[in-house]
């Protein structure tokens, strides 16, 4: 008889990640042998961002919060949190946040579980972290892609996987042409950026390319679609690759392990 498969809790910022989450799970990427589907935990607007996820998590003004209820729940919980590293120096420095955010909740309403609280890095993947209790299981992965302007966040793992070698399959898939998908990766790559360069507007992150790409390929479908279809289309060692933290991140949680 097949044991039943254990839940896990994903929070991110936005809409992107959890969906793009969720197509890995249903390529195998992320191992779903063993794990439920990421859950949102509830419901997630479309547009939240960092300040939000972390309210989610444990609220800055009030004593509650998603990790709240699960610190009081009778059963240990899985979780994934997804933040972007922005502009700050290092992913160190982003989960140092987000630490420094719940030791002050737990400051605030007195609750030494979350005044001690800690993370430590896992592996050779210098923007994970992990925290392992009796009450929870927690790996925060840092999106540090690097993109325009300076920016490191999670649209810049999709704009790694529309630059690689194999792009041009993508872009085949988009248009089914072969020679039409050429001259429009020419145009999202060279001619559009040039001509916003050369009027001032130079390209200011991964998200703003990313649209580029989208109008490129006069494709009918927001930016949390596109990288949806990208995702799918992508060759497996690709995916491997570019999403290496998050799958380490997930296969942590599985084995509820953190060595």
């Amino acid at each position: 008889m097949q044991s039943a498969k254990h839940p896990v809790t994903v929070v991110t910022e936005g809409l992107t990640e959890w969906r793009l989450a969720h197509a890995l799970y249903k390529r195998k990427i992320l191992d779903n042998s063993t794990m439920q589907p990421p859950s949102k935990g509830g419901a997630t607007p479309p547009r939240q961002g960092y300040p939000y996820a972390l309210n989610r998590l444990l609220s800055k003004e009030k004593n509650v919060g998603l990790l709240e209820d699960y610190r009081k729940g009778p059963h240990a919980r899985r979780l994934l949190v997804i933040v972007d590293q922005e502009k700050l120096d290092s992913p160190t420095e982003r989960a140092a946040d987000v630490e420094r955010h719940f030791q002050e909740f737990g400051g605030r309403n007195q609750i030494k579980f979350w005044e001690n609280f800690s993370f430590r890095s896992l592996g050779d993947h210098e923007n994970l972290f992990v925290h392992s209790s009796k009450k929870m299981e927690l790996a925060l992965h840092v999106s540090d892609a690097p993109g325009p302007g300076g920016n490191r966040d999670f649209d810049g793992y999709v704009l790694q996987l529309l630059q690689r070698p194999e792009k041009n399959a993508i872009a085949e898939d988009l248009v089914k042409d072969a020679r039409l998908a050429g001259k429009l990766l020419r145009k999202a790559e060279e001619e559009m950026p040039a001509l916003m360069s050369d009027n001032g507007f130079p390209i200011s992150s991964s998200k703003a390319w990313i649209y580029i790409y989208i109008a490129a390929f006069q494709q009918r479908k927001s930016l949390v679609g596109f990288a949806e279809s990208i995702v799918e289309k992508a060759v497996e060692d690709a995916l491997k690759e570019v999403f290496a933290p998050l799958i380490a991140a997930w296969n942590a949680l599985q084995q509820r392990s953190f060595q």
